[in-house]
């Protein structure tokens, strides 16, 4: 029963095992879009993370474009890659929000320094 849902809502696409990994991954690979999603269970700090930058996604829309951008650039040109040895995608996302907090007009508030404060 449950098979027949997942086969009507589910798009296909490719699902890997990724046993590199510091938790267990797996990696989907949506075959139209080649969108790309990791799931992984019981990693509690990954959840804050995912978090935390999907509310400054909401706060400002320029730090979602400018990281799907950068995102797809890092990629093309081969310099993002955990498994590979090169940066995460992670690693690059925390970069972005660093230089928008630190422009002379920062686009992003520091959402961890009001946390501390409360």
């Amino acid at each position: 029963m449950c098979s027949k849902i997942i086969a009507k809502v589910a798009r296909k696409g490719t699902l890997i095992y990724v046993p590199a990994s510091r938790v267990p991954i797996l990696k989907f690979i949506e075959d139209i879009s080649g969108i790309q999603v990791d799931f992984n269970v019981n990693n509690l700090l990954g959840i804050k993370n995912s978090n935390l930058i999907f509310t400054y996604t909401q706060i400002d829309q320029r730090f979602h474009i400018m990281n799907v951008f950068l995102k797809w650039w890092a990629k093309s040109v081969g310099i993002i890659g955990a498994a590979f040895g090169y940066l995460s995608s992670y690693a690059l996302t925390l970069m972005i929000i660093a230089f928008l907090q630190n422009i002379d007009s920062p686009v992003l508030p520091c959402l961890q320094e009001r946390l501390l404060r409360d």
